[in-house]
């Protein structure tokens, strides 16, 4: 499981974590005071060894800054298991002695690339939910026990840098202070979209989540160990992350838009 908020997981209970074999944390959503605060609470619930710290997928300053000088104090503190989700990752959490993961934002869509990762000290990757039948198979059956699969997902469409409503709301104060964290957009052809404000930057979202639901089975044939559910950009409450998780774990989950998993790789 993959959050951006600690505060998602409120609602499990501490016999759910067991469950969890890995609770993966983005660190660049709140101030390190806070983090460190929600770590030690989720270290005390879920066991700090199944706790991943996740880097940002995008690091700009001042904020990158600030999540620099975090990750240098908590590896200094003995946080070893990092997630990277871009190449200067690597240069942030250089130096040895980690368990390092990558996130689907760094290509690895055929042998050769997940290959290159591994040798750049990778100890698993985590497959592209843009990938399609064929070759996530073929991925699976080489790489199966060191890949995770995304099985549910609000994956990004953009992510600007800049402000999609600044124009529209001449008051803005910057800072990341303004009215509702999401609006939603309708597209020319009927689909929905859902624009989502972060930190001053707007993401755009699909309205529907990507999920595998309904692939699942065929996934674990394929050779697939590791499946992931993702709560990141979206705002989730805490009793609805309860709910799509236990639904995920009891094979309950209903189908869901499954993006170019049944198309093939586009």
């Amino acid at each position: 499981m993959k959050v951006d908020r600690a505060g998602y997981l409120q609602a499990l209970s501490d016999a759910d974590f067991p469950a969890v074999d890995e609770i993966v944390l983005d660190i660049g959503r709140e101030s390190e005071a806070a983090l460190r605060a929600e770590l030690d609470e989720l270290a005390r619930r879920a066991g700090r060894e199944k706790l991943r710290l996740a880097l940002p997928v995008v690091l700009r300053t001042p904020e990158g800054d600030a999540v620099r000088r975090t990750v240098g104090r908590l590896r200094a503190e003995g946080w070893r298991k990092w997630e990277v989700s871009n190449l200067a990752g690597f240069a942030l959490l250089a130096g040895g002695g980690l368990d390092l993961t990558t996130d689907w934002s760094l290509y690895c869509t055929n042998r050769l690339a997940v290959s290159q990762l591994f040798d750049m000290g990778v100890g698993r990757v985590t497959l592209s939910p843009e990938d399609g039948r064929e070759n996530l198979a073929a991925l699976l059956r080489e790489f199966g026990g060191r890949a995770a699969v995304v099985v549910y997902q609000d994956t990004p469409l953009l992510i600007s840098e800049t402000c999609a409503f600044r124009g529209a709301e001449p008051a803005c104060r910057g800072g990341g202070e303004c009215g509702s964290p999401e609006t939603i957009l309708a597209g020319k052809h009927g689909a929905t979209f859902l624009a989502v404000r972060d930190q001053c930057r707007t993401v755009l979202l699909h309205d529907e989540p990507f999920s595998l639901a309904q692939h699942v089975r065929e996934l674990t044939g394929a050779g697939a160990e590791r499946l992931r559910v993702d709560f990141v950009w979206r705002h989730y409450t805490a009793e609805r992350v309860r709910q799509i998780w236990g639904a995920f774990r009891a094979g309950t989950a209903p189908a869901g838009r499954d993006a170019n998993f049944a198309r093939g790789l586009q």
